[in-house]
């Protein structure tokens, strides 16, 4: 089960990943905010006017519900998915074991601002770090491993694999929203 997912995406463009918002610790979202919450995962490009339909609201009162959820934190970001294969670009999977809280943090941080991390999950009671990095070619995805072994010598890489392209998000599963 993933603990936490981290997602940079925007870095295949170059471009610079920004803070999460806070959520606001007074706002509390209702059945209508769930409803459409739930069918944003389905389809976040989906109009208001459809979606009004669905959760029984005027299309202004959804425009105005999904700012809200914008502005509290709750929606975070919007994203697709890419064929990165037509950019050419490579994208691997790596598991990396690490047992060390205090060097995992800084694992973690290290990753997050590599400049060819697409993603970073962690695993409910495992010591494993999943991450993702896109390259341009095999040569430069080791010369990215050799860099980070060096500075994390105490971490051991359990599984690479590689992927062109993702089928399906990893987002929340159905019963978060009911």
């Amino acid at each position: 089960m993933h603990k936490q997912s981290l997602f940079f995406y925007e870095k295949y463009f170059n471009e610079i990943t920004k803070n999460k918002k806070v959520l606001s610790k007074s706002f509390k979202i209702d059945a209508k905010d769930k409803l459409l919450l739930k069918e944003l995962v389905k389809n976040s490009r989906v109009d208001c006017v459809s979606l009004s339909k669905k959760v029984n609201l005027t299309a202004p009162a959804v425009a105005q519900r999904i700012k809200l959820l914008e502005s509290s934190g709750i929606i975070q970001k919007y994203s697709l998915f890419i064929d990165i294969s037509k950019l050419n670009l490579f994208q691997y999977s790596v598991f990396i074991e690490n047992k060390y809280l205090e060097e995992r943090l800084k694992l973690i941080s290290a990753l997050s601002s590599h400049k060819s991390v697409s993603f970073i999950a962690e695993y409910t009671g495992n010591p494993l770090i999943e991450f993702g990095i896109f390259v341009n070619d095999p040569y430069e995805f080791r010369k990215v491993l050799q860099g980070i072994e060096e500075v994390f010598p105490n971490n051991q890489i359990i599984e690479v694999s590689m992927f062109q392209k993702e089928f399906v998000s990893i987002g929340a599963p159905d019963c978060v929203f009911d």
